[in-house]
């Protein structure tokens, strides 16, 4: 139990990550990647590493990683253009879907408000890329509830994906292996066979 926890606690932070960073990264750069697979290394405070899988075209990405209880894997796709995620469980041929829509969850869980603080910390090279590093607080008040986090990150104007970041707790989430290049359609796509199943607040917790 505690296994999925973290997992699905670790799946929740790079999904935020990468919204809440788009922001801070968007800018017109000629050299600007926005097709690219790379590995995507989570290393705790005691120097485990996991390591999954990730494709990024334009607004779209997938991540590949090992299912709860590695039980199977598990791929979670996440469509801007179409404002939906899914989380895809390939052997067992079902997938979730999860609306991407302000609306809808600004009426289940009231306005949601954000501040958020950066500090420029320098720049460094990170894995090939000349970075900026800052340190980031955001504060959000989600149905009444202040919710506080702090990280540092590294990010590249080639990206619109942090290529380091470092939480609070110590745990480094990295970018290696970075590999520029067209990635096909199917990546972004449900593949024939799979059925959706509904699965109530999915994800939410």
């Amino acid at each position: 139990m505690k296994q999925k926890v973290f997992v699905w606690k670790r799946l929740s932070v790079c999904f935020v990550l990468t919204t809440l960073l788009l922001g801070l990264t968007a800018c017109s750069v000629g050299g600007k990647i926005k097709e690219y697979s790379a590995k995507q290394v989570y290393q705790d405070t005691g120097g485990q590493e996991q390591t999954h899988n990730i494709f990024v075209s334009h607004d779209k990405m997938r991540m590949e990683m090992r299912s709860p209880g590695e039980e199977g894997s598990m791929v979670m796709i996440y469509r801007k253009d179409k404002k939906v995620a899914w989380t895809l469980f390939p052997e067992k041929k079902f997938y979730v879907e999860s609306k991407l829509d302000e609306a809808k969850l600004r009426k289940a869980f009231g306005e949601i408000q954000t501040d958020m603080k950066k500090e420029e910390l320098g720049t460094e090279t990170v894995n090939g890329f000349k970075c900026r590093k800052m340190r980031v607080e955001t504060t959000s008040r989600i149905m009444g509830r202040e919710i506080k986090s702090t990280a540092t990150v590294w990010i590249s104007d080639r990206l619109d994906f942090p290529i380091k970041s470092q939480g609070k707790d110590g745990g480094v989430m990295e970018l290696r292996d970075i590999k520029p290049g067209r990635q096909s359609s199917d990546l972004f796509e449900i593949p024939a066979g799979c059925t959706q199943r509904k699965i109530p607040f999915f994800g939410m917790r």
